[in-house]
């Protein structure tokens, strides 16, 4: 292991610790103030297609900003994974979620999100992908939880030409000094706490 992913694996442990001594209550005190943020920004209310994770263990709570995208009809789409793989997968309500990686809700099924095509139609409405991850810092640079599904994906999205606006959702205690950074990294377009949004 290198020292850079010795450290990052080390920030990880310690911020993780901070998030899962949240209580639930005030975790979905400040998963609503995260969500009232989202809601207001421009990138929510032009995005016809939204990539959103299911929220699992201590994460910032998504299920009320996908049934709100759904109300909205927005196309939502959350991810599966298989193997080292992720695709996200549309669904129209989250009854067809299902226990799957590391016990975490996926789709059983449901269209692929597309990222060769131009699903807006050349409309020029970015998608826009809500990311999780395990602790940050206020230069956008991101460690989620070690697999590396995200990076892999958001480059697959780049070699195709594909422009998502990425909008990554976390507690303020997973904020902090400045963190490691590896080539392969892919910083968010901005981070959405329930005190601040740190964009570039």
């Amino acid at each position: 292991m290198t020292d850079t992913a010795s450290e990052k694996k080390k920030i990880r442990r310690q911020i993780l610790m901070c998030r899962d001594r949240i209580p639930p209550m005030r975790r979905e005190e400040k998963s609503n103030l995260i969500a009232q943020k989202l809601l207001s920004m421009e990138c929510y209310r032009q995005a016809d297609v939204l990539l959103a994770y299911v929220n699992y263990q201590s994460e910032v709570i998504t299920t009320y900003l996908i049934d709100r995208a759904l109300s909205e009809q927005k196309q939502v789409f959350v991810p599966k994974v298989t193997g080292m793989d992720m695709e996200f997968h549309r669904i129209c309500d989250r009854t067809c979620l299902v226990e799957g990686y590391r016990g975490i809700r996926e789709p059983s099924d449901g269209p692929v999100f597309a990222i060769e095509a131009d699903q807006e139609g050349g409309q020029g409405r970015e998608p826009l992908m809500l990311m999780p991850g395990s602790a940050f810092d206020a230069a956008r640079r991101r460690i989620g939880y070690g697999k590396g599904f995200y990076d892999r994906y958001l480059h697959r999205l780049t070699q195709a030409g594909r422009k998502v606006c990425t909008a990554a959702l976390c507690f303020e205690c997973q904020v902090t000094g400045q963190i490691p950074s590896e080539e392969h990294d892919i910083r968010p377009d901005l981070i959405i706490t329930e005190e601040r949004i740190i964009t570039a």
